[in-house]
């Protein structure tokens, strides 16, 4: 969102003004009449971004180089823009997916004609388009990650004993080590990019097909990205299948999961054998509860291991059971199968020495 932001601010600056379907900027006269420079912008969206985008667009002080003034321009973003501002900050990431579907779920709530709903329906479908292509830009252009061999250690490590709890009715059975012998690997990126497969190339337990970008590649039109929402358990989304407007599905992963054989090989994978299963990096929230629901109460999964973000003092781990306790059904089945957190790990993490 910060690229964004100052990619338009900066047309705007040198061209007087700047529209897309998001966002509309034009300069008030302070601008016009070079009261402000280049840098002073610049540093107000920086310090715009450490408190929430919502000041943009709102005629208020700030510090330029050597002066206090008013910031610049008039700007007019659309519905779903004006959302992903008043959301966006340096503390605070936003979960643009969640936030289309709600403004999604309240185009199904809106007393109009079906006429219009489908004319609303069209722009906010239109908007997210515009930002998914806006997105593979901005990934586009960042570096490759650095190799990080820890992660390498994670998947080509054993699996512990204790890491699937089984009855003591098995007898001597449940202290086999052949109980916990890795058959196959199956890695579900979720990601966009190709970090993920840094760290695979050597498990010799993964074999074709098992190493899928679920939600697609950057700019492959044959594993397209796929950026949207994927609760179908949802009360409201049940309401959208018996609506007669058109449009509410053309940004719900399970259509877009048709597009390739990915969803397919993950099916077979679950319905052969015994798995557990290892999170790292992933929030587990919503957009992805189709999915997820799938796996976790699937009678194969065997239990879940969380990779927390932070040390052991202080962490995402119980964030993450909170959003994992969403996708189950079966509450007692949820606790059954997530490791405690004394006997999870942490994830190596960027520029992190330990």
């Amino acid at each position: 969102m910060l690229w964004y932001i100052k990619k338009c601010y900066t047309q705007a600056f040198d061209k007087d003004s700047y529209q897309d379907i998001l966002i509309q900027i034009e300069k008030n006269y302070q601008c016009r009449e070079s009261l402000i420079d280049f840098d002073g912008v610049i540093n107000f969206i920086e310090a715009s971004y450490k408190q929430g985008f919502a000041t943009l667009g709102i005629n208020v002080p700030f510090k330029g180089n050597e002066y206090s003034t008013q910031f610049p321009f008039y700007t007019t973003p659309n519905s779903l823009m004006n959302v992903l501002l008043q959301n966006c900050s340096y503390t605070c990431w936003v979960q643009i997916e969640t936030e289309f579907y709600d403004l999604l779920k309240g185009i199904l709530k809106e007393d109009v004609t079906y006429s219009v709903k489908e004319e609303n329906l069209t722009i906010l479908n239109q908007s997210l388009r515009f930002l998914i292509d806006k997105f593979q830009e901005y990934l586009t252009q960042l570096p490759t990650a650095d190799y990080d061999d820890r992660y390498s250690e994670i998947f080509s490590s054993p699996l512990k004993k204790f890491d699937i709890l089984l009855p003591w009715s098995e007898g001597p059975q449940w202290r086999s080590e052949e109980r916990y012998k890795i058959n196959r690997t199956f890695v579900l990126n979720f990601n966009y990019t190709r970090t993920a497969s840094l760290y695979t190339k050597d498990i010799p337990t993964l074999y074709n097909n098992e190493f899928i970008d679920i939600h697609g590649q950057l700019n492959n039109d044959s594993n397209p990205v796929i950026f949207g929402f994927g609760d179908e358990l949802d009360e409201d989304y049940l309401k959208m299948e018996r609506e007669r407007a058109k449009g509410y599905f053309e940004h719900i992963k399970s259509f877009w999961y048709f597009r390739t054989s990915n969803y397919g090989h993950l099916i077979r994978f679950i319905d052969s054998e015994e798995y557990i299963i290892y999170v790292l990096g992933h929030s587990c929230g919503l957009s992805d509860r189709t999915m997820l629901h799938m796996i976790f109460e699937h009678p194969n999964c065997k239990s879940i291991k969380i990779f927390y973000h932070g040390d052991e003092t202080s962490n995402n781990y119980i964030e993450i059971t909170y959003e994992i306790a969403r996708h189950f059904n079966d509450k007692a089945l949820m606790r059954r199968r997530i490791i405690p957190l004394d006997r999870s790990m942490r994830m190596p993490q960027f520029n992190d020495s330990t």
